[in-house]
């Protein structure tokens, strides 16, 4: 009876190891008690100091945000426009500071 057990036993151990596979995806860190921790199935680990995790076709902004490509060429495109902005902005102060470009009447 003790060889069916043990038989018993490692074909438990097998089946919950193999069901723990199936329902997390990566490592993702330890905590505090030393725990292995991972992240769930459709999400990948973004930091393993603050075990977070981002749905899979997302990129990880730092270690706590989670972003997506359209997210991306927002942030790239709005950085621009703003570039854009600030250097017109710049264009027009030079030239109201700028005499031969003034168009005001100066008697000599």
């Amino acid at each position: 009876m003790s060889k069916l057990t043990s038989t018993l036993t490692g074909v438990y151990i097998i089946f919950w190891s193999c069901l723990r596979l199936a329902t997390t995806s990566l490592y993702c860190g330890n905590d505090f008690s030393d725990k292995t921790l991972h992240c769930p199935s459709g999400y990948h680990c973004c930091s393993t100091m603050r075990h977070t995790c981002c749905p899979d076709g997302t990129s990880c902004l730092g270690e706590t945000r989670c972003i997506t490509p359209g997210g991306i060429v927002g942030i790239i495109f709005g950085s621009l426009f703003g570039l854009a902005v600030l250097l017109s902005c710049l264009k027009c102060c030079c030239n109201a500071c700028d005499p031969e470009s003034s168009s005001s009447v100066h008697p000599n």
